[in-house]
């Protein structure tokens, strides 16, 4: 339409960038121009260094680059808090009064009991805080912000925040089965692993009065940890994960303006470092809602997965500023950064 928002033209661009082969550099130049006008630095930063990898010339585009001397910055903690429980789980909501309920039970439910659960309200109404009052659990530890945040911000509220030897995650609209903490703390005491998940069922259906009606099984994850698959596909679901909080001091926390895809990227940091037990035993249910997603949604969705993925499988981005410098002459900076990536792999 006539003088569209900058968001509705970065759904336009990405469209145009999963049907124009000849032009995906010049549409994502232009999204990753979009993202960091609208606040999204490190959205622009992915999309510029794959620009510039489709096309090595765009000098424009390497220059933007040398913004992000880091590179993708993260924040990492100054100090976690000491442990005083086993298990921290962080749950963000917002405006989920209708149906927040079952996965808070859910964690209260478990057969173990020494853990905390954060909550953080990003910025919504206060109808949780009812449901709160009514559970009037000791385990819950409350936050409401003022405003909206996002997501990888309000987790990271938690994690500053989180108490437990053990870091735990579920949306607001997941639940854990009983088992969930118990089987999955016994695999990271018996393995000695940082870091463990177990498989998880994605069920569609819908919700009648606060209630999940289940339909079908749309799939399930349950496959074993491999470093390169997951660079290419996401099959650890959220809800499935725990590890150790004290990794957050080496890999950091989750990038807060990634507002879709986050949690892949924060996985893809922790398996640079940390090899991933995996129990192949279903302890989570992931809902999907019938109406849970516009095409928009999904669209915007498969794009941030794939910038994340061309993020990490060209080593993050060293492959693009290689291939700049041989385009721009520069041909002995392209040998020792070609020498140094090729001696990783010796």
């Amino acid at each position: 339409r006539d003088n569209p928002t900058p968001e509705e033209r970065i759904k336009y661009l990405q469209l145009k960038y999963y049907h124009g082969e000849d032009k995906k550099s010049v549409y994502l130049s232009e999204i990753a121009a979009l993202y960091f006008k609208t606040g999204m630095k490190q959205m622009a930063y992915l999309c510029w260094l794959e620009s510039l990898r489709l096309d090595p010339s765009l000098m424009d585009v390497a220059r933007r680059i040398q913004e992000f001397p880091e590179g993708l910055k993260i924040r990492f903690p100054g100090k976690l808090q000491p442990d005083k429980v086993t298990v921290s789980v962080v749950m963000t909501t917002y405006n989920r009064g209708d149906i927040v309920r079952e996965s808070i039970q859910s964690v209260l439910d478990q057969n173990f009991q020494d853990f905390e659960l954060w909550l953080i309200n990003d910025g919504g109404d206060t109808a949780v805080e009812k449901i709160l009052e009514g559970l009037n659990s000791p385990k819950i530890r409350y936050l409401r912000k003022e405003h909206n945040t996002g997501l990888p911000s309000a987790r990271n509220e938690a994690l500053i925040r989180a108490e437990g030897k053990y870091i735990a995650y579920l949306d607001d609209d997941d639940v854990y089965l009983p088992n969930h903490l118990s089987v999955l703390l016994e695999r990271l005491s018996a393995t000695g692993a940082k870091v463990a998940y177990a498989n998880t069922r994605a069920i569609q259906g819908r919700y009648k009065n606060g209630k999940f009606i289940p339909g079908k099984c749309l799939f399930v994850w349950d496959e074993d940890f491999d470093k390169d698959t997951l660079i290419q596909r996401i099959y650890i679901g959220t809800c499935a994960i725990m590890h150790e909080k004290a990794i957050l001091a080496d890999t950091g926390f989750f990038i807060e303006d990634l507002s879709c895809g986050q949690d892949w990227e924060f996985w893809l940091r922790f398996a640079v470092k940390y090899h991933f037990e995996h129990l192949r035993q279903f302890t989570s249910e992931y809902r999907i809602r019938e109406d849970n997603q516009t095409v928009a949604d999904r669209i915007s969705g498969y794009f941030f997965g794939a910038m994340v993925t061309k993020f990490y499988a060209f080593h993050k981005g060293e492959v693009a500023l290689l291939k700049n410098r041989l385009s721009s002459g520069a041909t002995g900076e392209a040998r020792r950064a070609y020498e140094e990536i090729r001696g990783r792999y010796r």
